[in-house]
């Protein structure tokens, strides 16, 4: 047979079509496989679904690849699984006239519990050689619920303001999970009931309960974001979408161009929401609709039809990692946790590694761990797969309710390492005045106690959220003789017409801390926050420090103090236990802060009767910041907040200059 370049040469016509024609089809038997084989049920389009799903979560979590809105994956899981399930409860009704749900539960278990246990038991073992004590003891109390079935329920309790990154719990992917069990457990029964009573309205009532779960999604958006985010009752119409699209009588179409179009607009969707959407997105609510409605348009189109997007689903690497997505899901958020605590400066191609490790490890979870389960008697009758899963769910029940009973194990390391973590408990409330001065996002401009807004002169107004709550105790004992107004809203920047879906009276609250400003004339305000560094919040921050200034109010503005990849505490100690005790930031702060003090120094320096404070410059001393005062004590009780100690070291050497005291002008 000639090779290549003797074709070539030979300017063989025929022989070079024919080996386009075999390289062609090699690669399509290597990459292809048509969307319409339905095999036992088999839709390879939805593997590939499946893959989209599962790479935009894991891009979103490394940062690979700029996917801001990759969060939109679960929800694409969640259609999926709605679809997938509900398929195989009314097959089986149709099929046997009732729902064998001991079946049911036993595929379920076969599918989820394997890889479950082996995932939740490796991440509490290598929390207790790589996690501190309250670190080791949040992630067994996390393991309890898990076996419960119930991550998002504590996750939800254990989600709020000032309760620790994300970065250091490994299991905080399983609320997903925890919404899906909780999903497996309750349907059925609910399709059970309905096909007893009136099984003609079993449509109405996967449409009834959709309705009800996306009105309370956005009501619980308004009132309380984490309860939309975790908790089941409102993510519902997620897989309600998919237990709808199920309905034996649903209707689809077999016009191919129909298909076609629904099916190009379907990705759309999905492509939108994870390029466009973000962390300020109102999120679930009906902003999860567009990645919803991506999902089940792909689904029915695909289900009677073979068609592009189809087709570009079922090419072999996504489905292969569709297939693998459960393992890869379970596996690469404890995966980053702990190359993140090993490893906390990372490497050159850290980012791209972590992808690389989740899908082989995936891989080989699949292979080792799924798949040997999945088949009924293959490897566990259906009784011994019963017991072997109730008894693996007890055990690491059983490790987890040790491990936080213990407080993590505290003795595993020396005193001075504990004395150093005491501050991840440190008592800010009574420093902040937190609740009366300082509120929380549900508390509104009547909560603040009397007080707060002393109207003495000379006087300066704290106005901001907790990065400026942080500053009072320190302004107060510098400032003996200037009477320190403070109105501080947690999470809200002091910027007229600023909003935050998560919390609503931020706007009403700016607008009369403004007013109370304009009425009581005091000698400066100083606005200090978390300063979003978005172009519209910068825009509005510029038009506030205007406002003020058309009042003839002197502005101090404060740049934002360093923040850090964990909390110093965490840090210092890690260092300690290293033997390093160095107490300068190096490469453990987030470059961010230094990043928007560029800019805000550039815009508002040269503002007349505006002073801008940077931190970079008067605190860190360009970027290496301190972590420790002179005497020892961290500076952060968390991974931003000051201890008093260190806002009283902060405040010495960034308001040197002192506040202005003379009349208004």
């Amino acid at each position: 047979m000639m090779n290549c370049r003797a074709v070539i040469a030979a300017g063989y016509p025929n022989e070079l079509m024919y080996l386009g024609r075999r390289t062609l089809s090699v690669f399509r038997r290597l990459l292809w496989a048509p969307d319409d084989k339905k095999v036992d049920g088999w839709r390879p389009h939805i593997d590939g679904l499946r893959a989209i799903s599962v790479l935009a979560v894991l891009f979103y979590h490394v940062g690979l690849v700029n996917t801001p809105g990759g969060f939109v994956g679960v929800d694409i899981f969640f259609v999926i699984s709605g679809f997938l399930i509900s398929k195989v409860i009314y097959a089986d009704i149709a099929s046997h006239g009732k729902f064998r749900i001991a079946r049911f539960y036993e595929r379920r278990a076969r599918r989820i519990l394997p890889a479950f246990s082996v995932v939740t038991a490796g991440a509490l073992l290598a929390g207790y050689f790589l996690f501190l004590p309250d670190e080791l003891a949040n992630l067994g109390r996390s393991a309890i619920y898990a076996s419960g079935f119930a991550a998002n329920i504590f996750f939800y309790h254990t989600s709020g303001y000032f309760t620790g990154e994300a970065i250091t719990k490994p299991l905080l992917h399983y609320w997903s999970l925890g919404v899906e069990e909780q999903f497996y457990i309750i349907f059925p029964l609910v399709v059970l009931l309905v096909f007893k009573i009136a099984p003609r309205l079993l449509g109405i009532a996967v449409i009834s309960i959709a309705i009800a779960s996306m009105a309370l999604a956005q009501r619980y958006l308004e009132t309380d974001a984490s309860a939309a985010f975790y908790l089941a009752p409102p993510r519902a119409w997620e897989l309600m979408a998919g237990c709808l699209l199920a309905l034996p009588n649903f209707p689809y179409s077999g016009r191919r161009t129909l298909c076609e179009v629904v099916a190009v607009v379907g990705l759309g969707l999905i492509l939108f929401a994870a390029l466009r959407f973000n962390y300020a997105t109102p999120f679930p609510g009906a902003s999860a609709a567009v990645p919803v409605a991506g999902a089940a348009l792909i689904l029915w189109s695909c289900e009677r039809s073979s068609t592009v997007v189809g087709s570009l689903l079922s090419i072999r690497p996504l489905r292969y990692i569709g297939l693998w997505s459960y393992s890869i899901y379970m596996v690469h958020w404890p995966l980053i946790v702990f190359a993140r605590v090993y490893w906390p400066y990372g490497g050159r191609h850290f980012d791209a590694d972590i992808v690389a490790a989740s899908v082989g490890l995936g891989w080989l979870s699949y292979f080792l761990v799924e798949s040997p389960f999945r088949a009924p008697a293959k490897l566990l009758s259906a009784r011994i797969l019963f017991q072997t899963s109730l008894v693996s769910l007890a055990l690491l029940a059983t490790f987890g309710f040790a491990i936080s009973s213990s407080d993590g194990f505290p003795q595993r390391l020396p005193g001075a390492a504990l004395k150093l973590l005491a501050y991840n408990h440190y008592n800010y409330a009574p420093i902040y005045r937190q609740g009366t001065c300082f509120l929380a996002g549900a508390q509104s401009w009547d909560s603040l106690a009397a007080d707060c807004l002393p109207t003495a002169k000379p006087s300066t107004l704290l106005w901001g959220d907790s990065f400026a709550a942080h500053y009072y105790e320190a302004l107060k004992d510098r400032f003996s003789g200037i009477a320190i107004a403070q109105a501080n809203l947690s999470a809200c920047p002091p910027i007229i017409g600023f909003e935050r879906f998560d919390i609503p009276n931020c706007t009403q609250f700016n607008e009369l801390v403004f007013k109370w400003a304009l009425a009581n004339k005091p000698n400066s305000v100083i606005l200090s926050a978390l300063w979003p560094l978005n172009a519209d919040s910068l825009h509005g921050l510029g038009a506030t420090v205007t406002a003020l200034r058309s009042a003839s109010l002197p502005v101090i503005i404060v740049g934002q103090t360093p923040m850090y990849v964990d909390t110093v505490p965490n840090i210092l100690t890690r260092r300690l236990l290293r033997g390093d005790h160095d107490t300068l930031a190096h490469r453990d702060g987030i470059g961010s802060p230094f990043w928007g003090d560029y800019y805000m120094k550039k815009r508002f320096s040269s503002m007349s009767g505006v002073r801008y404070l940077s931190s970079e410059d008067l605190f860190c001393k360009g970027p290496e910041c301190p972590l420790t005062t002179k005497t020892g004590f961290p500076i952060h009780w968390d991974s931003g907040h000051l201890t008093l100690d260190g806002a009283m070291l902060v405040v010495e050497r960034i308001f040197r200059d002192g506040l202005p005291v003379g009349a208004t002008h």
